[in-house]
């Protein structure tokens, strides 16, 4: 019979320590992960001219009365060089809704598409490093999860990819 030692004898006795450990290590890397998935220095929205979130914000109230904003994220997103504003916002009829606030002279909004009921986040990525810029959307309903990510394409929001949204919507 081999002799282990009283150390082995102690941990085998104990639960297997490094067993016990190995949640703690998936939650670390976890972690780890989503840090490094936050963008870099030059990474993000496009430069953007003067216009400002509040005005943005009452051009929505403006062109959708009633609707109540639940999440909104500042930036160029249509790629003309002027601040736009994406907004998940209450439709009033239990489902929320996507769109963006594009800016300039005349404010105007894009077309909407269904918005995550719970837990939502707007997050502006420029993924393939060229105008206009993307973001994604993700959000919950009950224990469904998902996301998607989208793209302003001829002033119309285009969903590029998506995971789950069909059932958090």
């Amino acid at each position: 019979m081999v002799d282990l030692g009283d150390d082995t004898r102690s941990r085998a006795r104990n639960g297997g320590g490094v067993m016990k450990r190995w949640p703690l290590v998936g939650l670390a890397i976890c972690v780890f992960a989503l840090a490094g998935c936050t963008p870099g220095p030059g990474v993000g929205p496009s430069p953007t001219t003067e216009v400002s979130d509040e005005q943005l914000l009452a051009a929505f109230g403006t062109l959708r009365p009633g609707a109540e904003v639940i999440a909104s994220a500042a930036g160029d997103v249509s790629g003309d060089g002027v601040g736009d504003l994406v907004v998940i916002f209450a439709k009033g009829d239990g489902r929320n809704g996507l769109l963006v606030v594009l800016g300039g002279d005349v404010p105007s909004l894009t077309n909407d598409l269904p918005a995550p009921a719970e837990n939502q986040s707007i997050t502006l990525r420029d993924i393939d490093e060229a105008a206009p810029t993307e973001f994604t959307v993700q959000g919950s309903k009950g224990a469904n999860i998902g996301y998607a990510i989208y793209r302003i394409e001829d002033g119309r929001l285009s969903d590029l990819f998506g995971e789950g949204m069909e059932d958090c919507c």
